[in-house]
């Protein structure tokens, strides 16, 4: 169904595309779903794992109607690493020059895609209809996004380069949907915050975007993954062997893709001690040329929402056996003894989780006592860390809003986007 009073195609810098009409919303929709913005990487050769090729134009109507298969990675949704497409939701109607949200998918780097974001309806009813033009892009996740010899020859990154190359398409085509490429705002969550802050602190791509909002996430964290080993480990799991890393990356591009997917977070021994993703963007001084704290200091500061939910380790709790002494376990990580007043903080911590827990669901008081400690231990204090060392370092030119999302569903506990939550 094409909508009223609008043109159901659009021109592209790559060729023409086609829409469908979203009207259950308070408004009519323009949704264009898998907009290709890069070319495919070649299966078994070295495209796999190397930065992405601007899309190549096409003749024609391209028809953009269908949801894209997720980037390889474990998943009941289709998968292919063809899947370096865009969704575009704009008004109907309007003027032009309307403001743009990007949505950044997390998935700690190793799993999400455009249709975990929202049903076209969703995001028509809910985000389009405030008056914005939504755009959800993808890129690659796992092994084919990030994995790293820690070296020039496979520096790793991919999935940064991917993000990098969609803000460009989004320059160069966001007015002929009738959105402002000077004036977009990143929005991701977990793993999809720590990117979008990524993408602000690169010389690559902070001047593609103006503003960021960062649910329960941000860039300090990633770079603490050991990619490099967990790389190595991979390849060994599936059976490959080398000598060097440009025999390393000869076999990974001879892998199977489908043994390149997955990979979530590990976990030490007894389940309490620091979660890592097991892949992560990394220093390359390419895209990264030096740390995240200097290029913090460098980059002309954004506005910025920032925040944390109060369950966000729901998801890391799962591997653990919850017993009613495990929030002890987790705040004794928490709280070193060689902290002043270690005895007196822990005792604090632990009432204070018990006590908000209970307020939520009396009768899970150990398991969200327990999620909302390690959701604190892994993005919370990091969020906060960044946001006042932002706040240090630019002061009043700094604009931030800063939130803590309570609101518990029991149905949905632990996602990092308020809105879904």
């Amino acid at each position: 169904q094409t909508c009223s009073n609008a043109s159901p195609q659009v021109t592209t810098c790559n060729g023409v595309v086609e829409e469908f009409c979203v009207t259950d919303s308070p408004m009519e929709v323009n949704a264009f779903l898998s907009i290709p913005f890069a070319d495919p990487p070649a299966r078994f050769t070295v495209s796999c794992f190397q930065k992405p090729t601007p899309k190549s134009n096409w003749t024609g109507v391209l028809q953009t109607k269908t949801m894209p298969p997720r980037c390889i990675q474990v998943s009941t949704d289709p998968t292919s690493e063809d899947c370096l497409y865009l969704n575009v939701f704009a008004p109907a109607t309007g003027s032009g020059g309307i403001p743009d949200v990007t949505v950044v998918y997390g998935g700690a780097y190793a799993t999400g895609g455009a249709r975990n974001q929202g049903t076209p309806e969703h995001i028509a009813k809910y985000i389009v209809s405030k008056g914005v033009v939504v755009v959800v892009l993808q890129y690659r996740v796992g092994p084919l996004g990030f994995c790293t010899t820690g070296d020039a020859v496979m520096p790793g990154n991919y999935g940064m380069w991917d993000a990098t190359m969609a803000l460009r398409w989004i320059q160069e085509n966001i007015g002929a949907f009738g959105g402002n490429k000077d004036e977009v705002t990143m929005w991701g969550g977990s793993a999809g915050a720590a990117i979008i802050e990524g993408l602000h602190l690169s010389p690559h791509s902070t001047n593609l975007f103006q503003k960021m909002i960062l649910f329960s996430g941000v860039a300090t964290n990633m770079w603490d993954s050991p990619v490099v080993a967990n790389c190595i480990g991979r390849a060994q799991k599936i059976g490959l062997a080398w000598n060097t890393s440009a025999e390393f990356l000869s076999a990974m591009i001879s892998a199977p893709a489908s043994s390149l997917g997955g990979g979530w977070l590990t976990v030490g021994e007894s389940g309490y001690e620091n979660r890592l993703a097991e892949w992560a963007p990394q220093y390359d001084n390419d895209f990264f040329p030096t740390t995240g704290a200097a290029l913090r200091a460098m980059r002309s500061p954004k506005p910025m929402i920032t925040g944390i939910a109060f369950l966000d380790g729901a998801g890391m709790a799962g591997a653990i056996n919850i017993t009613h002494n495990s929030l002890n376990q987790v705040v004794a990580f928490m709280v070193p003894e060689t902290i002043q007043n270690s005895s007196y903080l822990r005792e604090y911590l632990v009432d204070s989780y018990r006590t908000q827990a209970a307020l939520l669901e009396p009768n899970a008081q150990d398991k969200h006592a327990l999620q909302a400690a390690l959701g604190d231990r892994t993005m919370g204090a990091a969020v906060d860390a960044v946001s006042r060392r932002y706040l240090e370092l630019f002061g009043e030119n700094q604009t931030m809003y800063r939130y803590t999302f309570k609101h518990f569903n029991p149905a949905a506990a632990g996602a990092s986007y308020p809105f879904i939550s």
